[in-house]
């Protein structure tokens, strides 16, 4: 079962005074430890899972164009060139007893600023663990990320954006719990077109039982063209590339299309693979 929402409301006005400094201090100080890993499997796979419908729709290709709420999981610097409170609520519930809830919460403070909350819980209720006599008893696993994040306008449609996000992961009775940072960029410049970048989970590895894995570091790139075809009607284009940081993996690739209809219709479709 999938339901998802969306609620639009007031922007909210205020004033925030911020470093601009920070996204720049925080890739420094990660990026050298991520490509040290670049030849192992990453682990804490929670941490890549987006959960939009319309990003999911247009093939995952929509780091350049999200500018709601969505952008706190795909790309943060959106969160500044909307003009609206965004707030998005997601519950799926899929075979195994697995569920999954996202709650997240944009809101621009000022003309320059915006704010973001976002909580994401997975849960897996039908486990068992056999010991080492052969006895099986129920098992518990869950996967909790909390994220706050702050995008900062720096020129006429140029956004940065920062999440700073707190895991903590259960399998089995092995915990894990830790952080990470991602960064993005988002312009929307002119005759419809638009460019994003963002860089996901920058952090140290995920430990279990004093085993660690890389987290998921990806780099996302993409571009997107809006066409006014005619009054109240318009078609976006949009493609991505992924690649993996820190880790093995093979690139990814995704390209969408969404047909508008006055505003309030759209029609959407996408593809993605492995490269």
């Amino acid at each position: 079962m999938f339901f998802g929402s969306e609620v639009r409301v007031s922007s909210i006005a205020g004033c925030l005074s911020g470093a601009r400094h920070v996204l720049f201090l925080a890739a420094c100080c990660t990026l050298p430890a991520s490509f040290a890993t670049a030849s192992r499997i990453a682990g804490a796979d929670f941490l890549r899972i987006q959960t939009s419908p319309r990003g999911l729709a247009l093939g995952e290709a929509y780091v350049a164009l999200s500018d709601d709420a969505s952008a706190l999981r795909w790309n943060p610097a959106g969160m500044v060139l909307g003009t609206l409170s965004h707030a998005e609520f997601t519950h799926v519930e899929s075979y195994a007893g697995f569920r999954m809830e996202n709650l997240v919460w944009t809101v621009p403070t000022s003309k320059k600023n915006a704010l973001g909350l976002g909580l994401l819980l997975f849960t897996v209720a039908d486990l068992f663990d056999t010991d080492e006599y052969g006895f099986s008893k129920a098992a518990h696993a869950h996967d909790f990320v909390g994220t706050l994040s702050y995008a900062r306008r720096l020129g006429p449609g140029l956004g940065a954006g920062i999440n700073v996000k707190v895991y903590q992961s259960e399998l089995v009775g092995s915990v894990a719990e830790g952080g990470a940072v991602d960064l993005g960029l988002l312009w929307a410049w002119r005759h419809g077109l638009r460019f994003g970048a963002a860089l996901h989970n920058l952090g140290p590895d995920i430990v279990y039982d004093q085993l660690g894995d890389p987290l998921p570091r990806w780099l996302k790139a993409g571009a997107a063209r809006t066409f006014h075809v005619a009054r109240g009607q318009d078609l976006i284009l949009t493609g991505e590339a992924d690649l993996a940081v820190a880790h093995r993996a093979d690139p990814w690739l995704g390209f969408g299309m969404e047909y508008s209809l006055g505003g309030r219709v759209q029609i959407r479709g996408g593809y993605s693979a492995a490269g």
